[in-house]
């Protein structure tokens, strides 16, 4: 991460299933994007969130999108610090 940009990336390997999966992310201005996918399947998903806090509490919003189903999932979490 350099001055609020980043990128990053992970790759798994399943032996039960003997698949490769994989997900990058790149993160600006407090938005991470991301795409998803396994060795079958390049792009499975992709979706972005975006993290504030707002005083003591933390809001975690964003929205998945499922390539395969054409399925929107929106997300919202809210966290306290006490």
């Amino acid at each position: 991460e350099v001055k609020g940009f980043g990128v990053g990336g992970v790759m798994t390997y399943g032996s039960a299933n003997e698949t490769f999966a994989f997900e990058a992310d790149a993160t600006a201005f407090g938005v991470t994007g991301y795409l998803n996918g396994d060795a079958d399947e390049i792009a499975q998903n992709a979706g972005a969130s975006y993290e504030m806090m707002l005083g003591e509490m933390g809001i975690d919003t964003g929205v998945n999108y499922n390539i395969d189903s054409g399925d929107v999932t929106p997300s919202l979490e809210l966290s306290f610090n006490f």
